[in-house]
């Protein structure tokens, strides 16, 4: 169990220290300054030791019997190299239930698993979803497969995961649990609820698939179905994020400049919807 502390400063650095002296299984590691998403993710895996990485945030719950079924999967003759494993939506005092199971939102069509499924490669998976997951708890994957340099490119997207597992090889196995065998948590406090990282995610997402789809890691259908939503959804977005008090960043500028795609249109309607007083909208 690897821990990672991003220079807190509410106290759970000295906890975590109190485990680890009573659990050797425990590496924990502190950072000094402040790194942020995708840079934890990258550095906490190149601290395993294991055959298998199980990503995990400290807010979300794993039900009985899940590591059972992952080490069981892990363990069969046809191994999978990438387990996506399916999930409840939780409120933020995990009270309610806001969505029951989440691969039944990522359907590209009416036909649908309904069981646990495998693909023999990631061309078979994209006919049947939209998108690999993006909830971090949700993804089991083979060490091997986390290749540093091109993780790098998606370095402050908030997706470096997802864009990694995007870049996988072809013929990658793919196995699809489908009962929700965790409860993820969707906190009311943290980036949700903040304008100018809300408005950063949804960016982020958006240029990791563009890179993705720039390196041919992803099927023309896929990209142009999110770039259509991103599009369509873009006004609404601009207009949550200025009601939660967007501030915007060059960095901000840079990435839609760069998913603009040389788009002459697209990049003047990204930033004339930006520019537009709040008021207005």
């Amino acid at each position: 169990l690897v821990m990672i502390d991003d220079n807190s400063t509410d106290g759970s650095y000295e906890i975590l220290s109190r485990y680890q002296k009573d659990y050797k299984f425990i590496t924990l590691i502190r950072n000094s300054t402040t790194i942020g998403m995708d840079k934890n993710f990258s550095k906490v895996i190149n601290k395993a030791k294991t055959e298998y990485v199980w990503f995990f945030g400290q807010d979300d719950i794993l039900i009985e019997g899940a590591i059972d079924k992952i080490l069981k999967n892990i363990n069969s003759v046809e191994a999978p190299e990438l387990i996506y494993v399916n999930y409840k939506q939780m409120d933020h005092h995990m009270n309610s239930v806001l969505c029951p199971s989440y691969i039944d939102t990522q359907f590209l069509s009416r036909k649908k698993i309904t069981g646990d499924y495998f693909f023999d490669n990631k061309k078979e998976y994209f006919k049947c979803f939209e998108s690999l997951p993006t909830f971090l708890p949700a993804i089991v994957f083979k060490k091997n497969l986390w290749n540093q340099n091109i993780a790098d490119k998606f370095l402050n997207t908030h997706y470096v995961q997802v864009g990694m597992m995007n870049m996988m090889k072809d013929d990658l196995k793919i196995l699809v649990l489908f009962k929700p065998y965790i409860h993820g948590r969707i906190p009311n406090n943290k980036w949700q609820r903040d304008g100018s990282s809300l408005f950063s995610v949804l960016l982020g997402y958006q240029k990791m698939l563009f890179i993705s789809s720039k390196n041919n890691a992803l099927p023309k259908h896929i990209y142009q179905l999110h770039h259509r939503r991103y599009i369509l959804n873009y006004f609404f977005m601009v207009y949550n994020c200025k009601r939660l008090g967007l501030v915007l960043s060059e960095n901000n500028i840079i990435d839609l400049d760069f998913i603009s795609n040389d788009g002459r249109i697209i990049k003047v309607y990204f930033k004339s919807i930006l520019k537009i007083p709040f008021i207005f909208h």
